[in-house]
C-alpha cells in the first residue's frame, strides 16, 4: 500500500498571538527519475504572511527525493531566502558507498559569505531531516506505541524516536478528520 499520493498537499497556518504569521506546506509532487530509479518528490515550503514579512521575511523551500521501492532519500535541495540570510544547500546520500555529502553556501548580513562541505558515513536506511517528515507516514501509529528510524544530518547519524500520545479529531477548512 502506497502511503503517499501525488498531488497531496497539507497546509498549516502558523499563528502568533492569534494572527497568521505564515504558512507551512508539505506536498507530494509528481514522480521523478533519480539515477534511473522511480522516486517520490516531496516539497516543504515555509513563508511568512505579508504583515509579518515587514518585520522578518521567510521564503524557504526544500525538495527531497526518496526512492519509490526502498523509501530511502537520495538528494535534497534547500533554498532559504530570509531577511537576514540567503542559503543554498544540497545533499547526496549514496547508499552503495554508505556516504552522505552535504554542500552549503550561505550569505548573512552579519557574517558575509561562507561555504561548507561535509562528507560522512551513513547507516543503512537513514533518512535526511526533510524526508523524515514524510517517512513518518509509513508507520502504524497506535496510541502508546513508539517507532524509531535513523536520520543522517550534518555529519551525524541519529535515531529519531516518536510516540503516539493520543488520537484526536481535527477541524479544518476541508472538514473534520480523525
Amino acid at each position: 500500500l502506497d502511503p503517499f499520493r501525488v498531488g497531496e498537499k497539507v497546509g498549516h497556518s502558523v499563528n502568533y498571538f492569534k494572527m497568521r504569521a505564515g504558512y507551512l506546506n508539505l506536498e507530494t509532487k509528481p514522480f521523478s527519475q533519480v539515477n534511473g530509479r522511480k522516486s517520490y518528490q516531496f516539497e516543504i515550503s515555509i513563508r511568512t504572511s505579508d504583515f509579518f514579512s515587514s518585520f522578518y521575511s521567510v521564503d524557504d523551500k526544500v525538495v527531497t527525493w526518496m526512492d519509490f521501492e526502498t523509501l530511502v532519500p537520495s538528494v535534497f535541495q534547500l533554498h532559504v531566502r530570509e531577511s537576514a540570510q540567503i542559503r543554498e544547500a544540497r545533499s547526496l546520500f549514496d547508499f552503495e558507498k554508505k556516504t552522505a555529502t552535504f554542500w552549503e553556501r550561505k550569505v548573512t548580513d552579519k557574517d558575509g559569505e561562507s561555504n561548507k562541505k561535509l562528507e560522512w558515513e551513513i547507516l543503512d536506511y537513514s533518512q535526511n531531516v526533510y524526508s523524515a517528515a514524510f517517512y513518518l507516514r509509513v508507520f502504524q501509529w497506535k496510541v502508546g506505541s513508539e517507532n524509531a528510524f535513523r536520520v543522517a544530518n550534518d555529519s551525524e547519524n541519529l535515531v529519531f524516536r516518536g510516540r503516539a500520545v493520543r488520537k484526536e479529531k481535527l477541524e479544518t477548512e476541508a472538514g473534520t478528520f480523525d
